[in-house]
């Protein structure tokens, strides 16, 4: 493939309207030492607080999956650890010895996958049907629980430890169990069940092993952003281990985009642009549905307090009825266990009609670039122009030349351009192609 390299021929300012956009500014309280998790709608700016440890374990309420999760964080200290039974399965229910439970293997939460709860961390890989915590039967479409863990609660004042069985997921989403608090007169065997009806339109229906079904979203469960405790994965110098974040969890399936390198006047001026950029599954900013997309990195501690990072904000796509909002969210302030406080910026983003279309599009690489930038038009279409801007709107690197062919890829150097985003404008004998680069 021949290249043909482009040099940057002049540096031109561009002047632009902008319409006005509504910020609207809002405080979000866990509490002191992080005590309550706080369910948040993008849209509305409503907020529904849930004390932190009113939960132990939670079943997914999508009967496509079977994620058991466990409620890992109460405030600042460890709340529910689990451990996986390695000396029998369900069968030993009855005999299962707690001695050197400690030295069990243990699982937590998947800090970005839904899927992967404490209790789906051990899939049998040579089995198709093997969900860690039971087997699928795809003739009655029963997941029957074949696994037993020891759950370690702390109450903070005292510990309990919990013998759990999962017995069966059945095809309207019911989830029954079995538990056991070991020692004292607290021990006694129960038989339970979670029904799908305990979701209440939310993501998750959850438990407590004393007070049973328990309401923590929601009603309808129409929200977005958890402001919670979660684990995720640390290097302690030797290996990673789960290390407690205070931090933003989306909700399952929602989609966010995380824009790095680029400060909240240049996202909210070219909102759409990074709206087409994000539902571009090839592009540097697309939407994922990781889980912690948003997660703890928005802050830093400087030893004294925390600093926002002035450049990384959040576009979180609201399906409305039949369509999508897209609302962008910058954090600008935060405090710590004292009171759990974080302060952000939230605004609507343009909805005008994308510049982007399929039959438009053209290949451009890599992403993240360090020293060029390569542009490959669609077969039987040719490169006329390509405009580089900085994010404020700035061309920054401006190149023509009508002789391509649909075999040449065009380069344009960008080796002594400072790092972060950049917006790459690409005219082409069948239309133009806007989209966000990432130079490193």
């Amino acid at each position: 493939m021949k290249m043909k390299s482009l040099i940057s021929m002049a540096v031109i300012s561009l002047a632009g309207s902008l319409s006005a956009q509504t910020v609207y500014t809002d405080t979000v309280v866990m509490g002191p030492g992080y005590a309550n998790e706080v369910f948040y709608n993008v849209a509305t700016g409503v907020k529904t607080k849930s004390i932190m440890n009113k939960w132990h374990i939670a079943h997914t309420s999508n009967t496509r999956d079977n994620c058991i999760k466990a409620n890992h964080a109460n405030g600042s200290q460890p709340f529910v650890k689990v451990y996986a039974y390695p000396k029998g399965d369900n069968t030993a229910y009855a005999s299962m010895d707690t001695a050197g439970w400690s030295s069990w293997k243990s699982f937590t939460n998947d800090a970005h996958q839904h899927e992967l709860g404490a209790f789906n961390q051990s899939v049998n890989k040579a089995n198709p049907w093997d969900f860690s915590w039971g087997t699928y039967n795809s003739g009655t479409h029963i997941i029957s629980g074949d696994s037993l863990f020891l759950l370690v609660v702390n109450n903070g004042t005292s510990t309990d430890y919990i013998k759990f069985m999962p017995i069966a997921q059945y095809p309207n989403g019911d989830f029954t169990f079995r538990y056991d608090v070991v020692g004292g007169t607290k021990n006694s065997s129960i038989i339970d069940t979670l029904k799908q009806s305990a979701a209440n339109g939310g993501a998750y229906k959850y438990f407590n092993f004393t007070t049973k079904s328990v309401n923590i979203e929601p009603n309808g469960g129409d929200w977005d952003l958890d402001f919670t405790r979660y684990y995720d994965t640390a290097w302690n110098g030797s290996a990673y281990v789960p290390y407690p974040l205070t931090g933003v969890q989306s909700k399952r399936g929602t989609l966010v985009s995380k824009i790095e390198n680029t400060l909240w006047d240049d996202l909210k001026a070219n909102g759409q642009l990074f709206i087409d950029s994000a539902k571009d599954t090839t592009s540097v900013v697309r939407f994922q549905k990781d889980l912690s997309m948003i997660g703890s990195k928005w802050k830093n501690f400087n030893g004294q307090s925390f600093v926002m990072v002035q450049d990384l904000n959040y576009i979180v796509e609201k399906k409305v009825g039949s369509y999508f909002e897209y609302w962008a969210i910058q954090f600008t302030g935060f405090v710590g266990a004292s009171a759990g406080r974080t302060i952000l910026n939230r605004t609507k983003l343009s909805a005008t009609a994308s510049v982007n279309n399929i039959a438009n599009k053209v290949s451009i690489f890599p992403i993240p670039a360090t020293n060029n930038i390569y542009v490959k038009p669609l077969i039987g279409s040719k490169i006329q122009t390509i405009v580089l801007r900085s994010m404020d709107g700035r061309v920054v690197r401006n190149a023509s030349n009508n002789n391509f062919n649909a075999d040449d890829a065009a380069q344009l150097s960008i080796a002594d351009m400072p790092t972060g985003q950049y917006i790459i404008e690409v005219q082409t004998s069948m239309g133009s192609h806007s989209q966000i680069i990432s130079k490193n």
